[in-house]
């Protein structure tokens, strides 16, 4: 028997990959107090800490007593030999976590591995489950200053529409994390989930396929990022670049590995309803009318075109550079309803070259959203920090951040980029 009284037999197998997190969960065959849990849990993280580890373990818990663990056991001092691996380092930012924390981290993590085997400590049997899992894949450190500087350079494109692809990639931005739903916690830009066939036909995306090819070559030239911040900090960048408000933007969002938290299509705005459905849509999100109003004001950027969403023509005479136009457009100038080439309800200024949706006119019918329309036409600084504000937080939905701003699983995966340095 092993000194610290295990079993001697213990036969661990290869983890799955570099990146994955060993999760310790110590039970009995029958209750144990409180004080014996504290010395099972140490034991069993002395004992694991020097002879498992075939990876990097970037956590080392128990479900036991997660918050008497130690956190200098053994783990600071890397215990090395010929057929042992070893682990670096323990996430002391982690300390304390409750096994219903521990369970939400690990809900970032796929690919189970699991071993089972007895112990007996004080002449107790336990039952040490230990779970291999492979983490997402999520963005490493990297010099966000050179990405946002070659972002900029693939904006300007000459053959795409008015020469730019800024429009597309706020478009991509917004739709990749207006997918949320604040009651269930699913969809938002967590995931990149447009990545897979279910949300990229959405109809509500057709045509970010563009967006999308374009900033391929941008992943491949900083691979360590994950696409999910790459397409959301692509379009806080876009925004500026376009003349608009910096974009307060943090790093930390994850890549799915599958299409089993791909959100149900349907939940973008539908730009041939009205009021009472973007209240639904944004409601559904966390916001409220004046954060609805200040996001619709993206339409003061790009185009839409009827063969992707059934409307066609440009919001604003120019449609590259961001302004308060639409809001002052929206109240002043003469709309007449008529239909769309794909024969969807449509309004169209006098001379026919720019158009809004009923899902804007709605701003003006509207008391609650009119009154907002008419600050932003009057007020562009009041506008900026506004929408600034509001997009921020657009990009932020679906990502879960610990006290100190970092996403919980860039904690686990030690990713601590200082946003305040982006």
């Amino acid at each position: 028997m092993h000194a610290n009284g295990f079993s001697p037999v213990l036969n661990i197998p290869t983890p799955p990959s570099q990146s994955s997190v060993l999760l310790i969960h110590i039970s009995s065959v029958r209750n144990k107090s409180h004080e014996q849990a504290k010395v099972v849990s140490r034991t069993v993280n002395n004992f694991i800490i020097a002879s498992l580890s075939s990876v990097d373990l970037d956590l080392i818990r128990s479900e036991a007593s997660l918050s008497d663990l130690s956190r200098s056991a053994a783990i600071s001092t890397p215990t090395q030999s010929r057929n042992l691996l070893h682990t670096h380092e323990f996430n002391s930012n982690l300390s304390g976590a409750t096994p219903k924390e521990l369970k939400t981290h690990s809900s970032n993590y796929y690919n189970p591995r699991y071993l089972i085997f007895p112990a007996v400590i004080d002449k107790i049997v336990h039952r040490i489950k230990l779970t291999a899992v492979k983490s997402l894949k999520m963005s490493k450190p990297g010099d966000y200053n050179a990405l946002a500087e070659a972002i900029r350079k693939i904006i300007p494109q000459e053959d795409y529409d008015d020469g730019s692809i800024g429009p597309i990639l706020v478009r991509l931005a917004w739709h990749a994390s207006g997918t949320y739903d604040a009651a269930t916690g699913t969809g938002g830009s967590n995931g990149a989930t447009m990545r897979y066939s279910l949300e990229a036909k959405d109809s509500a995306n057709n045509g970010l396929e563009h967006a999308r090819r374009f900033l391929e070559p941008i992943k491949e030239q900083f691979p360590w990022i994950s696409y999910a911040d790459l397409w959301t900090f692509a379009g806080a960048v876009a925004v500026e670049y376009m003349d608009g408000p910096k974009i307060p933007w943090k790093p930390g969002r994850v890549d799915y590995v599958d299409e089993k938290n791909v959100p149900p299509n349907g939940r973008l705005p539908d730009g041939a309803l009205g009021q009472d459905h973007l209240r639904q849509i944004f409601y559904r999100m966390g916001f409220n009318d004046q954060e609805i109003v200040a996001l619709c004001g993206a339409h003061n950027l790009g185009r839409t075109h009827a063969d992707r969403s059934g409307f066609d023509g440009p919001w604003v005479p120019n449609p590259t550079k961001f302004g308060n136009t639409y809001y002052k457009l929206l109240l002043h100038e003469e709309w007449t309803l008529s239909k769309s080439p794909a024969g969807l309800p449509q309004y169209y200024d006098a001379d026919k070259e720019l158009m809004m949706l009923p899902a804007d006119f709605s701003l003006i019918l509207d008391p609650e959203f009119k009154k907002w329309v008419e600050i932003y036409a009057e007020d562009k600084d009041r506008f900026y920090a506004d929408f600034a504000k509001a997009f921020g937080k657009l990009l932020e939905l679906g990502v879960r951040r610990g006290p100190n701003g970092l996403a919980k699983v860039n904690e686990l995966g030690k990713i601590n980029v200082d946003p305040a340095k982006i």
